[in-house]
């Protein structure tokens, strides 16, 4: 039979967690231990980062649902805002759209595809989470819409690392050259390649570190059709 047991770890100990994925973010946490958490991670170095990403094995292949594929990093950063801002727990694709991108002009489908997109991107960091095609606020969503935009910008930066095809080529990279497309083996050329480009922004993201370490992984990541 299957059964919880209530524990208390230091926020240190559940900002590690949430980077590596082994914590439930779907449940509301009270929002102090929400902040709390936060400004764990904004503690952590990229050191820890990569420590993180070493000591879990995540495989080959990513799962297509943990593949971003969004625009602008702004975008996401605005997806929290959504639930605070309506009054709201939970967002359909084209409502979440239409918040982000407020164009009277869009069709239903370019709203659609607009919110799904980038609802996504925010479940994958975990500032929100997606069940049911719906956006739904996580565990962190109202002590992240509470952050000044600076800290959200560096929120979602460190965030990025728990991202898990971004941990698969990270992983890798580290004893050499990697081809950024092999996790997404299972995907058709066309969208490999877009999701490839979202890929490619978050490492130039991550490379703006200057972490001797992280840079040199990024350097080993290439870029080559199979």
């Amino acid at each position: 039979m299957d059964f919880s047991v209530q524990a208390s770890i230091s926020p240190s100990a559940a900002a590690k967690l949430l980077i590596s994925g082994e914590i439930d973010i779907q449940e509301i946490w009270p929002l102090s231990a929400a902040q709390k958490v936060l400004e764990a991670v904004l503690r952590l170095s990229i050191d820890d980062f990569l420590s993180i990403i070493d000591e879990n094995p995540y495989g080959s292949v990513a799962d297509i649902k943990s593949i971003p594929q969004f625009g602008k990093f702004e975008t996401v950063l605005n997806v929290p805002s959504y639930f605070v801002e309506n009054g709201s727990c939970c967002a359909d694709y084209p409502q979440l759209g239409f918040f982000l991108k407020p164009d009277v002009s869009a069709t239903l489908a370019a709203n659609t595809k607009f919110g799904e997109n980038h609802g996504k991107a925010a479940s994958i960091l975990g500032v929100s989470s997606c069940v049911h095609q719906r956006i739904i606020p996580s565990a962190l969503t109202y002590a992240f819409v509470n952050l000044d935009h600076d800290q959200k910008e560096e929120i979602i930066r460190r965030l990025l690392f728990r991202v898990p095809v971004v941990q698969i080529i990270l992983s890798s990279a580290k004893a050499g050259r990697v081809n950024g497309y092999a996790p997404m083996s299972q995907l058709m050329g066309s969208t490999k390649r877009r999701r490839g480009q979202c890929l490619r922004a978050i490492f130039r993201s991550l490379k703006e570190y200057d972490h001797t370490k992280l840079s040199a992984r990024i350097d080993n990541i290439v870029w080559e059709d199979e």
